[in-house]
């Protein structure tokens, strides 16, 4: 093989390498997003269909500190309102749909992401659980909603893993073990509805909400603060779906949905912990490495009361029983705040690839014009 090739090749990897690099160090602290979403309400019955309960309501991503929306257009006449949770939502003004016919909704936002520095964690400076000092503290406490705390085998479950870890009143230490336990213990296996956590123990597996809904009632039962946060993370690439027995059909483009847990740990007071796109072998990462930190993750709304199981499962069983068929495509695009280079490097697998294929082909090449040198059979 010609010297010149390997060198090539080298010098590829080395250039997306240093890329990746310069663009962590030095990137962009700020990125302006915009999000278009279209949902295509379907009438496949024979009778009128009058859009009830849940199938009208749409949530808005969230104003914080970090993360600033902007709501552009939409394109059917609409109202604010709030749910039990205080998320803001959009309410249709749809009274009907006649059989064979459908109607569409539009909307636009626009989403400025602000980078955020990730804390110092680490297990001498947390606090123990008589320091947690929050107000509204029962409110993250209750057994309501999906957060079974008075169940038996849940609350044996948390107080064996509390006295295997030693006891600890470090709230750190306590999460930590908890999580350890859900993350060695339950397989990652998506779901189409959301699961209750003695569900999800029984079966062992389940995906982002699950892991983070067992999570957070483990927290509950040992007196730790803890709700559900559910959000979007940039990706690259067209996914879809169908399900519901064909009554939800998917488009998503350079987006996916997500959900993990938000924990009261002192002093550091409400960090993430993603046990399905951070937890790892050091336990810390679930928390430091949780994409809602990045440019990349948004919040979209947080569950502290709701059941969001239970109304997962509700909302299923009304679609399948129901003549109503939804088709959605969401779409994230950036609209300032990167260059080119990042999104060259967001498809690093293409490269890797190109680089292999490229790599055997120069190879094959080089072997056979070898043995044709030496006059081996080719």
């Amino acid at each position: 093989m010609k010297k010149n090739a390997w060198v090539s090749i080298f010098l590829i990897m080395l250039l997306c390498s240093n890329f990746i690099s310069i663009v962590t160090a030095d990137g962009p602290i700020k990125r302006t997003y915009l999000y278009n979403s279209k949902i295509v309400y379907i009438n496949q019955g024979e009778t009128n269909l009058s859009l009830e309960n849940d199938s009208h309501f749409f949530n808005v991503f969230m104003n914080t500190s970090w993360q600033r929306v902007y709501l552009l257009t939409v394109n059917k006449p609409y109202v604010w309102s709030l749910d039990d949770d205080g998320n803001p939502l959009i309410h249709l003004n749809i009274s009907s749909i006649l059989p064979g016919e459908n109607v569409t909704l539009s909307l636009s936002m626009q989403i400025e992401k602000q980078e955020r520095e990730v804390p110092i964690i680490n297990f001498i400076d947390s606090k123990n659980r008589e320091d947690i000092e929050l107000d509204f503290k029962e409110d993250y406490l209750q057994s309501e909603g999906s957060w079974l705390v008075d169940d038996d085998t849940l609350r044996s479950l948390a107080n064996d893993i509390w006295v295997n870890g030693g006891e600890s009143e470090n709230v750190l230490k306590i999460v930590t073990d908890l999580a350890d336990w859900v993350g060695h213990n339950i397989v990652p296996v998506i779901h189409d509805v959301p699961y209750f956590p003695n569900q999800t123990f029984l079966i062992k597996e389940g995906d982002c909400d699950d892991q983070a809904i067992l999570l957070i009632t483990l927290c509950r039962i040992l007196g730790i603060p803890a709700y559900l946060q559910v959000g979007a993370i940039r990706k690259y690439g067209k996914n879809e779906g169908v399900a519901w027995d064909g009554h939800i059909k998917s488009s998503l483009i350079n987006i996916g949905y997500h959900g993990w847990a938000m924990i009261y740990i002192p002093p550091w007071g409400w960090l993430p912990f993603d046990m399905t796109l951070a937890w790892k072998e050091n336990t810390l990462e679930g928390i430091t490495s949780a994409p809602i930190w990045s440019l990349d993750g948004f919040k979209i709304l947080d569950i502290v009361k709701s059941d969001w199981a239970g109304d997962g499962k509700r909302q299923k069983e009304e679609y399948i029983n129901s003549q109503l068929y939804l088709h959605y495509e969401d779409e994230l695009i950036i609209q300032e705040g990167e260059n080119l280079w990042v999104t060259f490097l967001m498809m690093w697998p293409y490269w890797i690839f190109l680089i292999i294929v490229t790599s055997i082909v120069v190879i094959f090449v080089n072997i056979r014009r070898k043995g044709k040198h030496l006059n081996f059979p080719s």
